[in-house]
């Protein structure tokens, strides 16, 4: 990765550390559950614009574009292991309530 990615991935990183604690701390909601619902939204985002990148969709009109599935896939494995790690460890749906 290049020195550029590095430092969108620090961003992102201290955008969602800073709104998991801001969410704590004026709302009293857990870790967790931030950081589930920043993972949906991608995921989200994704399914509703899924009809413009097919082909024959917005983005895709001639269909010479293969959907990317490779994203989408990712997103998904991160959101299904936040939501396990919240049922598995009742702990984690805890920490950052108040």
């Amino acid at each position: 990765m290049t020195k550029s990615t590095y430092k969108k991935v620090a961003l992102v990183i201290a955008v969602a550390a800073a709104l998991a604690a801001a969410l704590s701390l004026t709302l009293g909601v857990p870790y967790i559950y931030t950081l589930i619902g920043l993972a949906a939204w991608p995921v989200l985002g994704q399914i509703v614009t899924a009809d413009d990148d097919l082909p024959g969709g917005w983005s895709n009109p001639d269909g010479t574009t293969p959907y990317s599935w490779r994203p989408f896939l990712v997103s998904v494995a991160v959101l299904a292991s936040l939501i396990s790690l919240a049922v598995a460890f009742p702990l984690l749906r805890s920490i950052g309530g108040s």
